[in-house]
Order: structure tokens, then sequence, then C-alpha cells
């Protein structure tokens, strides 16, 4: 990102570096998985979930660059410190979803359990448990 606000550059190479790290998490659930990655729904979800926290994530320091370069730094401050505190729990979140994919590159963790929890719900067609007893 070479076009940031020079107040932004730290987030703007925070995106540039998850950007890369997601890249290379797919890579790898994708040579792990191949077609079959198609089935890997969780995956699916949490690569959503990285790529929007990414979209977000330029969409807020363009928007910030912006003010910058119209009303100069010292007027834009503000924009520039909400920039700042979304990229860093943007931040925080595409580590946990990064995280995520790799621990469950091998389809354990929490993914079997979710769907253990979700097979047993829908052959019920209903809740299974007595809540108002």
């Amino acid at each position: 990102l070479t076009a940031v606000a020079e107040d932004l550059a730290d987030e703007a190479e925070i995106v540039t570096r998850y950007t890369g790290a997601a890249s290379n998490v797919l890579a790898r659930v994708l040579r792990k998985h191949g077609k079959a990655v198609i089935e890997k729904e969780y995956q699916q979800e949490r690569l959503a979930n990285v790529v929007m926290d990414l979209y977000a994530s330029l969409a807020v320091l363009s928007r910030a660059t912006a003010a910058v370069q119209k009303l100069g730094s010292e007027k834009a401050a503000e924009e520039v410190r909400l920039a700042r505190a979304f990229v860093q729990s943007a931040k925080y979140r595409i580590v946990g979803q990064l995280k995520d994919m790799e621990r469950n590159v091998s389809d354990q963790g929490r993914d079997s359990l979710h769907s253990a929890i979700a097979d047993s719900a829908y052959s019920r067609l209903a809740y299974g448990f007595n809540y108002w007893e």
C-alpha cells in the first residue's frame, strides 16, 4: 500500500502483512484439501471473515487518507485515530481466524464439535431440551 497517508503507514503495513499471511494459510488449506475444500464450510467462513476485515481495513485507510489529504493531519486527527483503532481491532480478529484455519487444517478441534451439535439439533428438528420446566 503506497498511497496511504504517512500517519497511517503502520496500519498499511498491518494490512499488507496479513494479506500475505491469509494467502499463505489459504495455500496450505488448498494443498491439504484440493477440490474437497468446497466441503470445508468452516474454513470458508473463516476465510470470508478475514477477507471482509481486510477489505474494510482498506476502505477505512482510504477514507482516512482522503481526509488527511483534504484537511491536513491536524484536522483529520480523529479520522486517523478511528482508522488506527479499526485496523488494530481487525488485526486481532484476522489473527484469530487465521490461527483457527491453521489448527483446523487437519479437521480437528472445534469444527467437529460444532458439526456434531448441529447434526444433533437438525436430527430433532426442534429444541432438544425442555426449557420451560
